[in-house]
């Protein structure tokens, strides 16, 4: 029977183990025991002893790395990983340095806002807590003071220059602020210009605020430039620009001032030099009415339009537009009826109307080749012209049967509708009143007589007189002219072979002096 004090052989160590040599569990237990004790007396702790080394490659756990909790707190409390380190868990410290990398990348390549940030502070609490947790399982090490040293002069650098940007920022973000409140575009542009890098990461949404500053600034400057060459009259640049200040004033809040003073810009350079360009500004400007922090824009709209209408129509009757004259001053009337400048803007209206009238009774007078004019068949009103008085000369012009209206003199015509009363229109000759009948030898053998009797009438012209200031038609009749009767020898034509005779009825025949005395009556005063 083998006795309880035999001996093997351990192999790759040759010496034999008995009961006075520890198990592998025991050795392990020994070393990590007496590297605590030397960790406490501060001697150089020894991790590894070949004598005690488990055999067939079993491995001793390696001695927990001494640590001080605060200062693994601390260390975690730059984001670098630095109490991981001080742990002796590289890869943990690795890890914990590129989450945070990973983290800042985020943080600034996207819109940062205020759960980022509480997404970032979660992962700072966590590193810190972890790593105190962590530390609270390991021996102290002694001193303490190394680990604390190290820890504290990574971090605090680290949090104090996050500490003093943010403060910075916040610094900055009061300038913009004022700037933003005062509408000063380019004081703000010019406090964001003070942001740097560091400032993007130690408060991102701050930053961002101050982003949308610098685009809402932009986007207004883009907006006056627009605005400014609408000043010319153009809508379309009239639309682009209110388009833009909309947009900030929906994209942007918080620009309200900086959009009133863009406003204000634009609003105190009306009216501008072409009357006709402020006109259709203010149209543009009156049928949108512009509300809110654009209100300024609907308010000058009053201001600025009346005379400017009554301007711009006057330039336009300078020029022969009677049409858009008319219309400029008809505008003012329908907007602002009681306004000082309404008087004006009636005569305004009344004389384009005139305009327009005789422009268009001129037109229908117009003849070609002796023709009667338009007129005669469609007469028009020219309400400028002096009215019509029965049984008494009135200025006239005379159209038709020229034959005739060709005698009178000029002097006795009005000159043009202008300052004519009356437009006569003369129609075809026709036999008046029979005046005498005169025997003539008949022209043939068919006369059982051998003679003919012709009867000599009195020139007989229509007449349709229209009251050039109504259109309407005042008076119509024939006029008849008289003349000589009876010649000794009778004219006539005939239009075949044979000699028929003279006719029996005849046109006396009238002398200019015949034709003015039938006229004088009408025309000359």
């Amino acid at each position: 029977m083998a006795s309880f004090s035999e001996q093997v052989t351990r192999p790759g160590v040759g010496q034999p183990v008995g009961d006075d040599q520890p198990t592998v569990a025991e050795a392990g237990f020994r070393q990590q025991w007496a590297t605590y004790e030397q960790g406490a007396t501060g001697a150089r702790a020894t991790f590894y002893d070949p004598d005690v080394t488990p055999a067939y490659g079993t491995r001793v756990p390696r001695p927990q790395t001494p640590a001080d909790p605060l200062a693994v707190a601390v260390g975690n409390a730059s984001l670098l990983g630095i109490g991981y380190f001080l742990l002796g868990r590289k890869v943990l410290g690795v890890a914990a340095v590129l989450v945070t990398v990973a983290l800042l990348f985020v943080l600034l390549s996207v819109t940062p806002t205020l759960w980022f940030e509480f997404v970032v502070v979660a992962w700072w609490v966590a590193v810190v807590g972890h790593g105190w947790a962590l530390a609270r399982r390991r021996p102290r090490p002694r001193p303490v003071r190394t680990q604390r040293v190290t820890a504290f002069a990574v971090a605090l650098p680290v949090l104090l220059a996050f500490g003093l940007l943010r403060f910075d920022a916040a610094r900055i973000e009061d300038d913009i602020t004022a700037a933003r409140a005062g509408g000063d575009c380019e004081a703000a542009l010019a406090a964001t210009g003070s942001f740097w890098f560091g400032h993007d990461l130690a408060d991102a949404p701050l930053t961002e605020r101050a982003g949308a500053t610098v685009r809402a600034c932009d986007q207004l400057r883009t907006a006056g430039r627009v605005l400014d060459s609408s000043l010319e009259g153009d809508t379309g640049a009239l639309a682009a620009g209110f388009g833009d200040l909309t947009d900030v004033l929906t994209g942007l809040p918080g620009h309200e001032e900086m959009v009133r003073s863009t406003v204000d810009g634009f609003v105190r350079a009306l009216p501008v030099d072409d009357p006709c360009d402020t006109s259709a500004i203010t149209d543009w400007l009156r049928k949108k009415k512009p509300g809110g922090a654009l209100s300024a824009a609907s308010e000058v709209v009053p201001q600025v339009a009346p005379s400017a209408l009554v301007e711009c129509a006057d330039a336009f009757m300078a020029t022969s537009d009677w049409d858009v004259a008319k219309l400029r001053y008809q505008q003012l009337l329908d907007e602002y009826p009681d306004h000082e400048l309404a008087p004006k803007a009636r005569a305004g209206v009344t004389k384009a109307t005139q305009a327009i009238e005789l422009a268009n009774v001129r037109a229908l007078l117009t003849t070609s080749g002796g023709s009667v004019p338009a007129y005669c068949a469609t007469p028009a009103a020219y309400s400028a012209a002096k009215p019509y008085v029965p049984n008494a000369p009135n200025r006239a012009l005379v159209y038709g049967n020229e034959a005739h209206t060709g005698k009178i003199p000029p002097a006795w015509r009005a000159k043009d509708a202008a300052d004519a009363v009356v437009v006569i229109c003369a129609g075809e000759t026709e036999y008046g009143t029979p005046v005498q009948t005169c025997p003539y030898e008949a022209g043939s053998s068919l006369s059982p007589y051998g003679y003919t009797d012709v009867t000599f009438h009195k020139i007989a012209i229509p007449l349709r007189v229209f009251e050039v200031r109504t259109g309407k038609l005042v008076a119509q009749f024939k006029l008849e002219i008289g003349g000589a009767s009876c010649p000794a020898v009778l004219e006539y034509r005939t239009s075949s072979y044979v000699d028929l005779g003279p006719p029996s009825q005849v046109y006396v025949t009238a002398s200019i002096t015949d034709v003015q005395g039938a006229f004088r009556p009408m025309l000359v005063p």
